[in-house]
């Protein structure tokens, strides 16, 4: 599977979504992080997720790199980081989104592919 996950950063503070209960890692929190449909860049479904699932348009793209989750490694992803214009309202697999500092990340339960992220960037 490959997926592909936003790292927007404002004013010092990372942009982190809880993924609503019902779902793959419900409760969790991460970086939005999105499947890549058939047919699909990185980057579109960056810009159709942010979008539909976040209520916002998604620019100032750049990849990051791409790193296997630790603890599946049969799902890759691809680390953009991003910005965004307009106010975020989660829809769909998030049901609430924070602005952190870096420092409170370890104060959330983290979803899998977001803690592969924090580990992948700190190597760059």
């Amino acid at each position: 599977m490959l997926a592909v996950s936003g790292i927007v950063v404002n004013n010092g503070r990372v942009l982190l979504c809880r993924r609503r209960g019902g779902t793959y890692y419900g409760g969790s929190w991460e970086f939005p992080t999105f499947e890549i449909e058939d047919g699909e860049t990185a980057e579109d479904s960056l810009e159709r997720n942010f979008f539909d699932c976040l209520s916002v348009q998604v620019f100032g793209l750049a990849n990051l790199g791409a790193v296997s989750m630790e603890s599946s490694p049969f799902v890759r992803f691809f680390l953009y980081s991003a910005e965004i214009s307009g106010n975020v309202r989660p829809e769909g697999t998030y049901n609430r989104c924070k602005w952190l500092k870096i420092k409170e990340l370890a104060h959330y339960r983290q979803s899998p592919a977001c803690v592969t992220a924090i580990n992948a960037l700190q190597n760059l």
